[in-house]
């Protein structure tokens, strides 16, 4: 789970570059620094699945019901 996390972040990264590069303020955009990234599931079962893989790894675990959907917030433990 975490590899596929850090597989889609990579792929995001390239695509926020390119889009920088586009950009006329380039040290505004450059200057700001990711905080949280998402995703969305199909279900509720795997949801719950990929909830439970990420459980583990994390010291602090928030989910929410909100607009329709569940929405959760890990903080990994390794996280700085």
């Amino acid at each position: 789970m975490i590899d596929e996390l850090n597989n889609a972040i990579s792929d995001y990264q390239v695509k926020w570059d390119t889009l920088v590069g586009k950009c006329n303020d380039k040290a505004f955009f450059n200057s700001l620094k990711p905080v949280a990234v998402g995703w969305k599931v199909a279900d509720k079962l795997t949801f719950d699945q990929l909830s439970a893989e990420l459980h583990d790894l994390s010291d602090k675990v928030v989910d929410v019901w909100m607009n329709g959907r569940w929405i959760a917030k890990f903080h990994l433990k390794d996280a700085n």
